[in-house]
């Protein structure tokens, strides 16, 4: 087998845990590839500009950018693929049921509707009292998971 064909690492996915261990082996200097299912990367996270509206199709949107995933963003080439809207000026809207609900930007609004379960509005309630490092050690725990599946 060719140097060039043989990598220490292998991180399965392009998603945000594939991208996150991906960034945190290029800062190493490490050999790595990274095996994704689909013809392009960022996993489930997809967005569509249509007309004067943003579809998005993943899981969630970000709605704060942090610094790390601004570095993520860049580092993975994404800049020119990141769709952006201002929550005061436009609408927003989840598909569920069947149906388009509006969805207000005032946090409150949203912890009192019906269109998340009461199990996400404590999870919500809880964020602000999760400490960084345990946000630190996740990370960790992706950039290990990837750094487990070598040679």
């Amino acid at each position: 087998m060719s140097s060039k064909n043989h990598r220490k690492y292998i991180i399965v996915g392009s998603g945000i845990a594939g991208l996150t261990a991906a960034v945190k082996l290029k800062e190493q200097n490490l050999d790595y590839l990274i095996l994704e299912k689909q013809n392009r990367i960022a996993g489930t996270w997809k967005s569509h500009k249509y007309k004067n509206s943003i579809i998005e199709f993943g899981p969630n949107t970000v709605l704060n950018k942090s610094s790390e995933l601004e570095k993520l963003i860049q580092v993975a080439g994404l800049q020119d693929m990141t769709l952006s809207s201002e929550l005061k000026k436009n609408k927003r809207y989840i598909f569920k049921g069947l149906s388009f609900h509006e969805v207000s930007s005032n946090p409150l609004q949203i912890l009192f509707s019906k269109l998340i379960s009461l199990e996400a509005k404590l999870k919500i309630l809880q964020e602000p009292f999760i400490k960084k490092q345990i946000l630190k050690m996740k990370v960790f725990m992706i950039f290990l998971s990837a750094a487990l599946v070598k040679k």
